[in-house]
């Protein structure tokens, strides 16, 4: 997408400056013709009747032919296909202020933790830790309870510690920290421990300049209220910032914007998203939710997939070893069973015929 946008906005620029040029072509042609006319001599007065009636009916034939010329540039501008000229798009430039004090190594911690829905299980006794300065994603499919566990850890749940300085700033996809009737600068301004003109300031670089700031959230588009959100949460006294799908409704420039705001924060920071390329260029540890267990890994998105393909070729290895086993057994099995064994060991060998043969389409599924 980037790459297409680039390559349309060369070319537009490309035909707005032949567009250009052809223009200044076509209006000094027309001004050089002008000129010419109107410094044409007029007849000398001590020039004979004659002569001045052979100089004065040159003079207007070549003045004829310049304005004929001079109507045929201008028919020629008015035909030329107007093009415009592109026009830059502004990005959002977003500030973190310095984040608060936080001495304790650990600043989020669960032990045993589980959450059903009665008969439906989301996660059992599953156990994590948070470090201070992690960037830690939250991954996995919807449903497998990611929101859920988020909002177990806000809600200070049983088997759950925060770090005692821990001051928690939260983004849900409902955007429900903002007041629908409130203006932007005073949904801002609400827990700011900033000046009015620094958070001025920064609403100014996420695009909200002059009066935009007193518009109210319930008429703004959804990636402007993601923007609104994201100031209202940077401005506050916080040292562990907790995103739910930050991503939602903002586009490409937006969204790079925080990449590069997130990747330079300075504090700890939990987040869910399904944006792989924002997960790799963010996090540094990831948490993983899946099959109603919870799997840490240090490092990248990208490390993780990594990891995981090479587990699966090596299961893929150990496979292929357990076939071969399997098979060659089940070649004693059948040559036993076809010298007529005796009942006893008859019914032993069909039994563990039976369960090869199902062994051996689980290995192959």
């Amino acid at each position: 997408y980037k790459y297409q946008k680039k390559m349309e906005k060369e070319r537009k620029q490309f035909e707005y400056n032949q567009y250009i040029i052809e223009k200044k072509k076509i209006e000094n042609a027309i001004v050089d013709r002008n000129q010419r006319s109107a410094n044409m001599k007029k007849t000398p007065t001590r020039m004979g009747i004659s002569e001045a009636r052979l100089h004065k009916r040159s003079t207007s034939a070549r003045q004829a032919k310049l304005y004929q010329a001079t109507n045929a540039l201008h028919t020629r501008l008015e035909k030329l296909e107007k093009k415009e000229k592109p026009k830059n798009i502004m990005k959002a430039q977003i500030d973190i202020p310095a984040i608060g004090e936080l001495n304790s190594k650990i600043v989020i911690s669960g032990d045993e933790i589980s959450k059903a829905y009665g008969d439906r299980v989301l996660f059992e006794k599953v156990y994590f830790q948070i470090y201070n300065g992690e960037k830690v994603a939250l991954i996995g499919d919807n449903g497998s309870g990611k929101t859920t566990l988020i909002r177990m850890i806000l809600d200070g749940m049983d088997n759950i510690k925060l770090a005692k300085k821990a001051r928690i700033a939260y983004f849900s996809q409902e955007l429900d920290i903002l007041e629908e009737g409130s203006t932007i600068l005073e949904n801002v301004m609400e827990n700011s421990i900033h000046s009015e003109t620094f958070v001025r300031t920064l609403l100014a670089r996420l695009l909200f300049r002059r009066e935009d700031v007193t518009k109210k959230i319930n008429v703004l588009s959804g990636g402007e209220k993601v923007k609104v959100a994201f100031a209202k949460i940077f401005v506050q006294d916080v040292n562990l910032i907790i995103l739910d799908e930050p991503t939602n409704f903002l586009d490409v420039h937006s969204i790079e914007s925080l990449e590069e705001v997130l990747h330079e924060y300075e504090g700890t920071l939990l987040f869910v998203s399904h944006d792989r390329s924002f997960i790799d260029k963010i996090a540094n540890k990831l948490l993983i939710l899946e099959n109603q267990t919870l799997t840490m890994f240090t490092g990248n998105y990208m490390e993780y997939l990594n990891s995981k393909d090479k587990l699966s070729n090596n299961n893929q290895e150990k496979n292929k070893g357990r076939l071969l086993i399997l098979k060659n057994r089940l070649s004693e099995i059948i040559s036993k069973l076809s010298i007529n064994p005796k009942d006893e060991e008859k019914e032993s060998l069909d039994k563990e015929f039976s369960e090869i043969i199902n062994e051996i389409n689980l290995l192959k599924k």
